[in-house]
């Protein structure tokens, strides 16, 4: 078999080069390994070297984009593909007081984007297909999604092996538990992640007043047409209770939804948190909203004040 590389200190060489499938990942893989059917036809390795080396740098020009990645899942044997997958497993040496490619938080990324002017990192799903000669007369594809985010799952407590190498130091250690990840944080400007969010699903904190102007929200929801912006789900009673329990646990701000009799909803208002006094557990106390009387869907959305 014969291979071809046409390659310059500054390329001038107009034709494309080709690479060819060598099928068999090698003995050099770096964890995580890709999975067993993913064999690459370009791998570049710079593991060996002891200083801060990229792998591969790409530099796109006017409306190009820096890398491309595609997969083809026509003959995919299991699972759709991925177009382009990062992982950092062993993170980046710290220097200087920062991490090499996180700024954001001093953390490791899979995937890290930054970008002048314009979003570090941009998602768009794929619109959804119906039509028969895209599909080769297959079934229907649904619509992507735009940016999906999942945290990583909770780790419990348990021992390991020491790595302490000195005379008398302890054969085993503790490691303690670890709280799950949360899925999405977004951030404003400069403002600060909260410490633990007990692995909530969206986390939104607004930029902090700054160069005059105001703090920004934490989050903002709308909708096209007459549908509800937000929607908080309702905690169901358990068994055959008619209602459920408060939570124990709350924070000042918190809302609660609950069903009243599996058909109802009302919503609470956590207005004095949670507290210990040793082992002992002091509950958190809630107070309800008070509504207004309910209104038909189709009706034109009023509301008198009270006293009016």
């Amino acid at each position: 078999m014969a291979y071809e590389m046409n390659a310059e200190g500054i390329n001038g060489v107009q034709q494309t080069t080709y690479l060819t499938f060598n099928s068999g990942a090698g003995p050099n893989w770096i964890v995580p390994p890709f999975p067993a059917n993913a064999s690459v036809m370009f791998f570049i390795n710079a593991y060996p070297v002891l200083e801060s080396v990229g792998g591969v740098q790409s530099l796109g020009v006017n409306a190009s984009p820096g890398v491309v990645g595609q997969t083809l899942s026509i003959y995919a044997v299991v699972g759709p593909g991925v177009g382009v997958g990062g992982y950092n497993v062993q993170g980046f040496s710290k220097i200087d007081g920062s991490y090499s490619f996180n700024t954001s938080k001093n953390e490791m990324a899979g995937v890290y984007g930054e970008c002048d002017g314009g979003p570090g990192v941009k998602g768009r799903g794929g619109n959804a297909v119906t039509d028969q000669k895209v599909l080769n007369w297959g079934p229907a594809v649904a619509a992507g999604v735009g940016v999906l985010g999942i945290g990583g799952a909770s780790a419990p407590a348990t021992t390991g092996p020491s790595s302490g190498e000195q005379v008398g130091a302890p054969k085993t250690i503790k490691l303690e538990a670890q709280p799950p990840g949360e899925g999405v944080i977004g951030l404003g400007g400069r403002a600060k992640a909260p410490i633990d969010t007990g692995g909530t699903g969206v986390v939104g904190i607004g930029a902090p007043a700054a160069n005059s102007f105001d703090a920004a929200r934490g989050a903002v929801f709308g909708a096209g047409g007459n549908c509800a912006q937000l929607q908080l789900i309702p905690v169901a009673p358990a068994g055959s209770a008619l209602y459920p329990d408060l939570p124990l646990k709350g924070n000042l701000g918190d809302i609660w939804v609950g069903l009243l009799g599996k058909v109802n909803a009302a919503m609470y208002l956590c207005v004095f948190p949670h507290a210990f006094e040793g082992t002992k557990l002091i509950p958190a106390a809630w107070a309800p909203f008070t509504l207004g009387k309910a209104q038909p869907g189709g009706t034109p959305a009023t509301y008198l004040a009270p006293g009016l």
